[in-house]
């Protein structure tokens, strides 16, 4: 389909296969995978495929279903076609929305491109045509969330400051660097999995990673790693921050992309072999929760940079949530660019009844009330609400906070009035938020609805909370765990979590 396309790299032979197979690891710690593929007079004209991800909907409490590996000509009405059979799959899955692409899940290659098309991409991220976002968009998906790639050059000194701070972080004597010992990979993937778990959970739609997925990209790490390219930062020995970065071994896929079958795969055993690699990717940077805030970004920087710069003549730091503002003012400072850009797409189900109208309590975060591309979300609930003869509530905490410095016709206010005037929201304007948190700690003021799902929640409530806050997010399933480790003569309720995001603009499916 992009075999003409300069930019076009094919993936390694058999790689999709073995992600989409029966034995997948996704299969079979994970979830299902559906492919899907549209015809036109015989002749394949797209594809993708319905995921149901059952790992990180335990983990979010969601109802969100998935879609990865598109591709797909540029026609619109088969775009729509093959969407609406990848939602038929998820609604009779009982979820409620779809996002994507994830190939297959968000520890994997994901996102459409949207800028920076006109040039191979990075190992492990994903390429495509300019067309794709404007087709997603044409067939009733909303951009959800923005990823970024930057290229730093290596063609200039370490920054000052960079070096400064490493030469001070190193003079304590506590802090220690080493490479990644490939002769003991198994080990050392066990630490990566650690750390990962620790502190990747700070990412949207992060999911822990499975151990065996790690273990299965073994032999082909061990096959492109260079081992100085992979740093861990220790503490008193212990391993607290890594930094990964791979050589761009797509230089190679795309040098024999015209070589077909058992002579690609010779080709590229061969230039992988005798053709330099010119660039690498850091892939993964970061350091754990206890550690933070010591500087040692800044020293896996510098650690990661002066390793590759040996090796390479630029770097791509992919990818970076537009959000992430500690990793791309690193990237800035050692004077790289913002290079590419991706998107998650994503769309409420049409029809479906989401998860958290089944709870007895929903309560919806400030930003979603105030927020101004939610007008999909509130209709879609309103919907719901009168087809149960359900109600939402709003203590008297959160409505001061949602009044607070707004005006009066402001668009969280008059949400309110207009739910509260058609009886489906009451306003408890004289209760008590809640009980504190568990352990008798006051929960930050920052959260107002912290306290009152604590407090239904040790009653035994079964509660919904709609927000696109991770902080607070983190903040309830952390609480929520505690109550459940109570249990002394507790029957702690149920907490759904649930992102306003996933219900802005419905589907047609």
């Amino acid at each position: 389909m992009h075999g003409t396309d300069p930019a076009f790299t094919p993936p390694f032979p058999g790689s999709v296969v073995r992600l989409l197979g029966p034995e997948s690891v996704f299969r079979r710690k994970h979830g299902e995978i559906h492919p899907l593929i549209a015809e036109r007079d015989g002749v394949p004209v797209g594809r993708v495929a319905a995921i149901v991800n059952r790992t990180h909907n335990a983990h979010h409490r969601d109802t969100v279903g998935f879609f990865g590996f598109f591709d797909c000509i540029d026609d619109v009405s088969v775009v729509r076609e093959l969407f609406r059979a990848a939602c038929s799959l998820l609604k009779s899955s009982g979820l409620s929305s779809i996002r994507g692409p994830y190939n297959p899940s968000i520890n994997d290659d994901c996102g459409v491109l949207l800028e920076g098309n006109d040039r191979p991409s990075y190992v492990s991220m994903p390429w495509n045509p300019p067309s794709y976002g404007r087709l997603l968009r044409e067939a009733g998906l909303e951009q959800v969330r923005t990823l970024y790639a930057w290229e730093v050059p290596f063609d200039k000194p370490m920054p000052e400051r960079i070096t400064r701070i490493v030469a001070r972080i190193l003079g304590r004597g506590r802090v220690t660097v080493r490479s990644i010992d490939l002769g003991r990979l198994g080990e050392e993937l066990r630490i990566i999995h650690r750390l990962y778990n620790l502190f990747e959970d700070r990412n949207w739609g992060f999911y822990p990673i499975a151990l065996e997925d790690l273990l299965s990209a073994a032999e082909d790490l061990r096959s492109i790693a260079n081992p100085e390219l992979i740093r861990f930062v220790c503490i008193d020995g212990k391993e607290v921050a890594f930094a990964l970065a791979l050589p761009n071994v797509n230089e190679i896929f795309h040098s024999a992309r015209r070589s077909k079958g058992w002579l690609r795969m010779l080709e590229i055993g061969l230039r992988l072999r005798l053709q330099r690699i010119t660039s690498s990717r850091l892939c993964l940077l970061g350091i754990e929760p206890s550690a933070r805030d010591k500087g040692l970004s800044a020293l896996l920087f510098y650690e990661s940079f002066r390793s590759a710069a040996k090796y390479h003549s630029v770097t791509e730091v992919s990818w970076v949530e537009a959000n992430n503002e500690e990793i791309l003012e690193g990237a800035a400072i050692m004077g790289g660019r913002r290079s590419r850009t991706y998107g998650i797409f994503g769309s409420p189900l049409r029809g479906s009844l989401p998860d958290l109208l089944q709870s007895r309590e929903i309560l919806i975060g400030t930003e979603v009330w105030n927020g101004p591309g939610y007008g999909g979300f509130f209709r879609i609930l309103g919907e719901g609400l009168r087809r149960e003869g359900r109600s939402l509530s709003m203590t008297a905490t959160q409505f001061a906070e949602l009044r607070r410095g707004a005006a009066p016709d402001s668009v969280g206010l008059h949400r309110v009035d207009e739910l509260h005037a058609e009886g489906l929201l009451s306003l408890a304007l004289t209760a008590e938020d809640g009980p504190p948190s568990p352990g008798g700690a006051t929960p930050d003021s920052e959260f107002p609805l912290l306290a009152r799902v604590n407090g239904l929640l040790l009653g035994g409530g079964d509660v919904s909370v709609v927000t696109d806050d991770a902080a607070l997010r983190m903040r309830l399933r952390d609480s929520s765990r505690q109550i459940v480790a109570l249990r002394d003569g507790v029957t702690p309720g149920l907490l759904r979590l649930a992102s306003g995001r996933d219900f802005m603009t419905p589907f047609p499916a």
